[in-house]
């Protein structure tokens, strides 16, 4: 009798738990159709064309994070300038990448055109990195053992990556 009570709690707790969370569960946003999409990234194209988009707010968090780095590692002026470099050099891509992207305006209105353009844009960003790589390498190898560990721990090994290369947002989001 006892292991019955302890089975009709169980499957009592069991119940009551799926209830709540079918009770909780939010229903899912239904999927935006083609044209949506389409004007979405349309207008994301337009904003980042646009002469009021970024100004200089990539140059801004850039020399600000290059700040912070040295001061939170404490480095040389030598490291402050290489690691000033990659900022600039992060900079200049991304404008000349918008630049590039705003002046053939590509078209995303089918799933042809939006693919195309998620190439070209994954593309850019693997040869800005790559071309950036080495000064990353010379940053972190100019670094001794204690900077090494705190920029590890910091993050900033990946955080000097190219998430979104400077460009914040993109046509998918």
């Amino acid at each position: 009798m006892r292991m019955l009570n302890k089975s009709m709690l169980a499957l009592v707790c069991m119940c009551g738990g799926l209830a709540f969370a079918q009770a909780n569960a939010q229903p899912r946003p239904p999927e935006p159709n083609e044209k949506e999409m389409s004007s979405s990234q349309a207008m994301w194209l337009e904003d980042m064309c646009s002469d009021n988009h970024g100004g200089d707010g990539l140059g801004e968090m850039m020399r600000d994070r290059t700040e912070h780095m040295s001061t939170m590692l404490e480095l040389n002026p030598q490291q402050t300038a290489t690691l000033k470099g990659v900022a600039d050099s992060r900079i200049k891509d991304a404008k000349e990448f918008k630049a590039s992207i705003c002046a053939h305006k590509p078209d995303l209105s089918t799933f042809a055109g939006r693919l195309n353009f998620r190439v070209e844009m994954m593309q850019h960003r693997l040869d800005a990195f790559k071309a950036e790589a080495a000064q990353l390498a010379s940053f972190y190898n100019s670094l001794d053992a204690k900077q090494k560990a705190a920029f590890e721990e910091m993050g900033m090994d990946e955080d000097m990556g190219h998430e979104h290369g400077g460009m914040e947002g993109g046509p998918n989001e």
